[in-house]
């Protein structure tokens, strides 16, 4: 299974981490097989090339079973049939779900309600209505070649190991899909875990949509290369990047916690009461808003300020400290320290991506508009400027805080809400318990008022 490929003097082995398996029916006892046209069969007593699947294991029972004799993946097509290129569409028809059942296991389908995974008396597979788990609905999965074995063996041979990991965009996680927890799968773990035992230059190279919880990877691995799913350049990019052609300067466009039990409830969606997102949340994060390292480090120096008409001018000096010409992404962020309301901790207002030559100083100027610094004013139902001390940070990231400075700035003043009025609800500080009734017409859709004068029919007394 192992790939060897030459590259001038340099050998790189390569190898997916996947395990081998076959699949028996506990009914007959029979291995499924590939038929010529793809159609799987339980009429096999021994394991040959077409009785071999290799097992995509993306964690929460999303299974994907790829057949070793044709390279395609097992779909539900009125019968199960290795056809499909690859698992790229919004309804995962590859998924095979497997729940345990005493020694054996259960399959469910990719369909949202329950359906199992039966054998029919041809032999074929086929998706019918959950039911009892009789023994045509009782399958075994047989491990042929455990995949991280395998892993851990090639990288114990090797200078450098690159793990890559991650999710595929379309599986486990997406619209109208959630994933249960901000881990890796599991079989991921215990392949990071496996890898970096037999190689401690191990670096890891996270391809995903989202992010995830790596605290156990980020202090036991020398280094992490994130990556979205970027498109047709996106192994030149990561490649180029790991060999030190291209110095990164990306920064995280959102936080990433180290477990999920440290976010609020899903259900809350008030992200102030809630504080959430880096501007309210004070929890230590694993990696910040605003975060990314590259090959070049810089220092900040000069942070001063200028009022203009139409904002805020920043300005400073950023050294590089380093022998690597590089970008740094400097950052502005501000909190209203004498607000009459809750305000962010610290918000982004203003950032610059700037090239600097390796040891020379580069002069920054970052303007923030009057706009980037106003807060919603609830008595008078308008976006405004707070009269107030303000402090800015110069960052280089949300919680890499190199420079500040504190600032008196002109604007209006808040005043409190006139309670002897009623209160839009949109506009109410803080709800709890509360109760509101909606009219529904004759005609398809169409709430009593419409979506966008529905918030006036709601007081609160």
């Amino acid at each position: 299974m192992d790939c060897v490929k030459k590259l001038g003097e340099n050998r790189v082995l390569w190898d997916d981490g996947y395990d081998i398996v076959a699949l028996q029916a506990v009914e007959n006892e029979k291995y499924f097989s590939v038929a010529d046209d793809g159609t799987l069969y339980a009429n096999a007593t021994e394991v040959g090339e077409r009785e071999r699947f290799q097992m995509h294991d993306w964690g929460w029972q999303n299974v994907n079973l790829k057949a070793c004799c044709n390279g395609c993946y097992v779909i539900e097509d009125d019968t199960y049939i290795a056809k499909s290129e690859t698992p790229y569409d919004w309804f995962i028809k590859e998924w095979i779900k497997p729940e345990p059942y005493g020694d054996a296991l259960r399959l469910h389908s990719w369909h949202d309600k329950p359906m199992d995974l039966a054998l029919q008396p041809d032999g074929s597979l086929r998706c019918v209505p959950c039911g009892h788990a009789t023994k045509d609905r009782l399958f075994r999965m047989e491990k042929l070649e455990d995949g991280i074995q395998r892993a851990a063996r090639l990288a114990a041979q090797a200078d450098v190991v690159i793990l890559c990991v991650g999710n595929h965009p379309l599986q486990v996680a997406k619209e109208c899909y959630d994933r249960p927890d901000l881990e890796l799968a599991p079989h991921q773990k215990a392949l990071i875990r496996a890898v970096r035992q037999a190689s401690p230059n191990t670096i890891l190279t996270v391809v995903s949509s989202y992010p995830y919880a790596l605290t156990e990877e980020r202090d036991t691995l020398p280094a992490i290369l994130y990556t979205t799913h970027a498109g047709a350049e996106l192994g030149d990019a990561v490649a180029e990047t790991l060999v030190g052609e291209n110095n990164p300067a990306a920064r995280c466009p959102i936080t990433w916690y180290k477990t999920a039990q440290d976010l609020p409830s899903i259900r809350e969606y008030d992200i102030i009461e809630a504080e959430r997102t880096y501007l309210y949340d004070e929890t230590e994060p694993l990696f910040p808003f605003g975060h990314g390292l590259s090959y070049a480090s810089f220092d900040y120096q000069n942070f001063t300020t200028k009022l203009v008409d139409e904002g805020v001018l920043f300005q400073l000096d950023v050294k590089s400290t380093s022998k690597r010409d590089g970008d740094e992404v400097v950052q502005i962020y501000f909190h209203a320290d004498t607000s009459t309301m809750k305000r962010p901790i610290r918000q982004l207002c203003g950032f610059q991506r700037v090239w600097i030559p390796a040891g020379q100083i580069q002069s920054v100027e970052i303007f923030v508009p009057w706009y980037a610094l106003e807060c919603y004013d609830v008595s008078r139902e308008k976006m405004l400027v707070e009269r107030g001390t303000y402090t800015f940070w110069a960052a280089a990231s949300s919680r890499d805080l190199r420079k500040s400075l504190t600032l008196e700035l002109p604007g209006e003043t808040i005043s409190p809400q006139d309670l002897s009025k009623p209160t839009l609800v949109k506009n109410y500080d803080e709800k709890d318990g509360m109760f509101s009734r909606l009219w529904y017409s004759h005609k398809f859709c169409d709430w009593y008022g419409s979506l966008n004068d529905w918030g006036r029919q709601l007081h609160l007394p």
